[in-house]
């Protein structure tokens, strides 16, 4: 769950930062682009707990 914050949060803030910067940053990317980091992020902790 923490790793799918960090991931939300990180990836969140990146895209949207993308659509306040660049004119015609579409908003559908913005939105894919943070549920993949959502879904690395999530990926990333359970590997790592279920190697731990």
């Amino acid at each position: 769950m923490y790793g799918g914050a960090v991931g939300f949060a990180s990836y969140g803030v990146f895209s949207f930062t993308n659509i306040v910067i660049f004119k015609d940053y579409p908003l559908y990317i913005a939105l894919i682009d943070t549920f993949w980091g959502t879904v690395i992020g999530t990926t990333s902790v359970f590997l790592y707990m279920l190697l731990e």
